[in-house]
């Protein structure tokens, strides 16, 4: 609509500006050939009255009310079995009788054969007796040490890595001492171990 208009505007100044006759009936506006009357000057005063031929700017405008458009657009949903101007009434798409026209069978049913979850082979399992423990590292029990949030001088334990706030929230079946940062400690420390 904006190319239409654009193009109607063009096509009326070159007509104008061929005949040498002036632009919307005001005859101290002079356009040159395919240039937009953007350079206008806004703030003179213009007497309409002089001019009865004059219809105004607005019907050149080139933005209007129902020009404006959602800039994302949205593809609406089929709505099946409305009728059959739509293209999914009557049978919706599903043809004409047998099973899948009815209700339909259980997912993954492929008519009487092996179904594919059936002829892949299996592979793996999963332990139910297998254990998740959070690594921590002597660097970090280090730091923290050096930072005063923990006495090393007493015996550490799960309990005070936690308050201390060396572990995160979530312990399930319990930590792991890992020997990362091993040389950052200078000093004699007391761990509670309960599995070597």
């Amino acid at each position: 609509m904006l190319r239409k208009r654009l193009s109607v505007l063009s096509t009326s100044i070159i007509r104008s500006s061929t005949h040498n006759k002036s632009v919307l009936g005001y005859p101290s506006i002079q356009f040159h050939p395919l240039q937009l009357p953007h350079s206008l000057n806004v703030h003179a005063t213009f007497n309409p009255n002089a001019h009865p031929d004059f219809q105004g700017f607005r019907a050149y405008s080139l933005l209007a009310l129902n020009d404006l458009r959602d800039n994302v657009p949205r593809k609406q949903k089929t709505r099946k079995g409305r009728g059959i101007g739509s293209g999914k009434g009557k049978t919706a798409g599903r043809g004409h009788k047998g099973q899948r026209a009815r209700k339909g069978s259980k997912l993954g049913f492929e008519g009487g054969q092996t179904p594919l979850r059936r002829r892949m082979p299996k592979r793996g399992f999963k332990n139910p007796f297998s254990l998740t423990f959070q690594p921590i590292g002597l660097g970090k029990i280090a730091t923290f040490i050096n930072a005063g949030k923990i006495d090393s001088s007493e015996l550490i334990t799960m309990k005070t890595l936690k308050d201390a706030g060396v572990l995160g929230k979530q312990i399930k079946d319990g930590v792991r001492l890992m020997g990362r940062g091993s040389e950052k400690i200078q000093w004699p420390i007391h761990l509670e171990v309960c599995i070597l």
